[in-house]
C-alpha cells in the first residue's frame, strides 16, 4: 500500500471534505518497484458502495481493475393526470339546440362588449361542460424494471415456443441445459 509520506495529501483531503476512500489494497505493481495505491474511489457517501473489488487482469501490464456496487433506487415516479373531455354520450344536435338557446343582447356599446363576450363565453362553456364533461385520469409511466419483467418474459415465450417445435438450443443456466 502507499506510505503515509506519500498518501499523506489524500489522507488530508479525505479529512477536509469528510470523504472515504473505498480501495484498501495495493492496485499497481510495476516490476521492481513497491506495489503502490494509484487507482482510488473516494466518496461521501460510504454506506451508498459496497462490494468494493480490487482484481488482476490480463490485459494491463501492472494495473488491477477497481469495481464497486453503488446501491440506487429509482424515485417513485409522479402521477400525471391527463384532462380530456368525453365525448361518449354527446348529441351534436342537442348541443346545438342549447345554443341557440343563448341570449345575446343585441343593444349594446363599446363598454359592454367585453361583459357581453364573458358573459357569451361562460355560457358556452357551461353548455359544453353539460354535454362533454372535463374528465381526468392518472397516468404512470412505465419504470425501467416494468421494461425489464416485460422483455424477459418475452423471451421466456419465445423460447418455450421454440421448444415446443423442438429448434431450441437452451442457454447456459436454463432449465433444459
Amino acid at each position: 500500500m502507499l506510505s503515509a509520506e506519500k498518501s499523506q495529501t489524500l489522507h488530508d483531503i479525505c479529512d477536509i471534505f469528510n470523504l472515504s476512500q473505498l480501495v484498501k489494497g495495493p492496485t499497481c505493481f510495476k516490476k521492481g518497484c513497491n506495489p503502490s495505491l494509484v487507482d482510488v474511489i473516494i466518496t461521501n457517501k460510504k454506506n451508498l458502495c459496497f462490494k468494493t473489488i480490487n482484481s488482476p487482469n490480463g490485459v494491463s501490464d501492472c494495473h488491477n481493475i477497481i469495481s464497486t456496487v453503488v446501491k440506487g433506487n429509482l424515485p417513485a415516479q409522479k402521477r400525471r393526470d391527463v384532462t380530456y373531455r368525453s365525448y361518449k354520450t354527446f348529441d351534436i344536435d342537442e348541443f346545438t339546440n342549447d345554443l341557440q338557446k343563448i341570449k345575446i343582447s343585441e343593444n349594446c356599446n363599446e363598454k359592454d362588449l367585453n361583459r357581453i363576450y364573458d358573459d357569451y363565453e361562460e355560457d358556452f362553456k357551461n353548455i359544453l361542460n353539460k354535454h362533454a364533461p372535463v374528465k381526468s385520469r392518472g397516468q404512470r409511466k412505465t419504470t425501467s424494471m416494468t421494461t425489464l419483467k416485460r422483455t424477459i418474459g418475452r423471451r421466456r415465450f419465445n423460447e418455450r415456443k421454440t421448444a415446443e417445435f423442438s429448434l431450441w438450443i437452451p442457454r447456459k443456466g436454463t432449465k433444459g441445459s
